[in-house]
């Protein structure tokens, strides 16, 4: 899942009532891909920075 125009919700400085708000005029995407298995992979390392490359990918 990677997401994009979350900077211009967070971090939260609207009050409202009794407490802090998002602004909800902005918007946000969340984009989806395929799951990922971590049991096809034998080393941590090796499945964070796969993750952290379908992430980048989601964002394009």
């Amino acid at each position: 899942m990677g997401t994009t125009g979350t900077n211009r919700v967070l971090p939260i400085r609207h009050f409202r009532g009794d407490g802090p708000t998002f602004d909800r005029r902005q918007q946000v995407t969340i984009h989806f891909g395929a799951p990922i298995d971590p049991a096809e992979f034998d080393d941590a390392d090796k499945l964070l920075d796969h993750l952290r490359q379908r992430i980048e990918s989601l964002r394009d």
